[in-house]
């Protein structure tokens, strides 16, 4: 005879679920999402709509000085001069003094240097159109600098948060450290990461963003923000042995912010389309937490998703589960 198991599964939690792209959907874990817009990434342990967190451009302190405008940067005052970089005695402000010779020539750099930021706690970072070096001992107040290693990379995208230069281009969103040593962080999302053509950051929440992306630099997790309304959809739930599934409820647990709210979902199994609509109403009651199950047309397949097309702001999803029934092979033989 049919040997099965009806119960209850996780499906998603942990949320705010970090954008995982390049992976299957069946091979990502509960926190994360294979496609997801507007989510709120500053409720940690929820997921609810939201919209792009709010940064800033990174700039250098800048000083208005008799040679003109310069940067104020580990006490002392510096300028670009095309592939050159000036730099004044410590302490001066107003009045550019030399220090020994007061200019540092970089001379791998193919143009004029665009940028420069702090790397580490003591070196300096210089940028140009198709590369970056080094300087260390930058905040050496006797001046005495060390050029560092050359990298040939587009940085010019650039900016500088804890002690790294975060950089983005058509390759991808990357971090250097003071070692001089690159790391791809859009990995996860590697097959649809666009670079914007600026960068800039939540410094006190550290949120990195370009284009349509936010990097989560604590988390590091990938969110995705436009003008479209909020959706998200699940990974891919599958049974530990790869025999089919029939799911017959979906199970959503949640906190009310205040008001009454709506969850507005459909599901799919394996690659088939997306169902019909289902709406669950919730009445507010104060300090109220739910658990609420929606019964579905049940069906039968390998893997199992959610996607939420509409979360009413006034709902905080923790945990969204599965009523499943699994078969053995010997049941799937019948």
């Amino acid at each position: 005879m049919p040997v099965s198991n009806e119960s209850w599964q996780t499906l998603s939690e942990g949320f705010p679920s970090g954008l995982v792209t390049n992976n299957p959907t069946t091979a990502l874990s509960p926190n994360q999402t294979p496609d997801c817009i507007n989510i709120d990434i500053t409720k940690e342990g929820y997921l609810s709509q939201g919209s792009t967190p709010t940064t800033t451009s990174y700039s250098l302190e800048k000083v208005n000085a008799d040679i003109g405008t310069c940067f104020w940067m580990y006490n002392r005052l510096w300028q670009i001069d095309e592939d050159t970089i000036l730099y004044g005695s410590p302490d001066y402000t107003a009045v550019y003094f030399a220090q020994g010779i007061g200019e540092i020539e970089i001379p791998r750099c193919s143009g004029t240097i665009t940028r420069l930021t702090p790397l580490g706690q003591t070196s300096m970072c210089v940028v140009w159109s198709d590369g970056m070096q080094i300087i260390y001992n930058a905040a050496d107040q006797n001046g005495n600098f060390t050029l560092g290693p050359y990298i040939k990379v587009e940085a010019t995208v650039c900016l500088f948060l804890d002690g790294l230069v975060y950089f983005a281009n058509s390759d991808g969103l990357f971090s250097v450290n003071n070692s001089g040593e690159i790391t791809e962080l859009s990995i996860p999302i590697r097959d649809t990461f666009v670079a914007g053509s600026t960068i800039e950051a939540n410094f006190k929440s550290k949120y990195i963003k370009t284009g349509d992306f936010v990097y989560d630099v604590n988390t590091k997790k990938f969110f995705k923000y436009s003008d479209d309304d909020f959706y998200f959809i699940s990974n891919a739930f599958r049974s530990k042995d790869g025999n089919p599934i029939s799911v017959s409820a979906v199970a959503f647990e949640l906190d009310f912010t205040a008001d009454n709210g709506t969850i507005v979902f459909k599901t799919k199994m394996e690659d088939r389309d997306w169902s019909q609509e289902y709406y669950i109403d919730f009445p507010y009651e104060r300090g109220t937490q739910e658990r609420v199950m929606a019964h579905i047309d049940a069906d039968t397949g390998r893997s199992f998703q959610v996607k939420i097309t509409s979360l009413s702001s006034t709902l905080k999803l923790k945990r969204i589960q599965i009523l499943t029934e699994g078969y053995t092979q010997e049941s799937s033989d019948q």
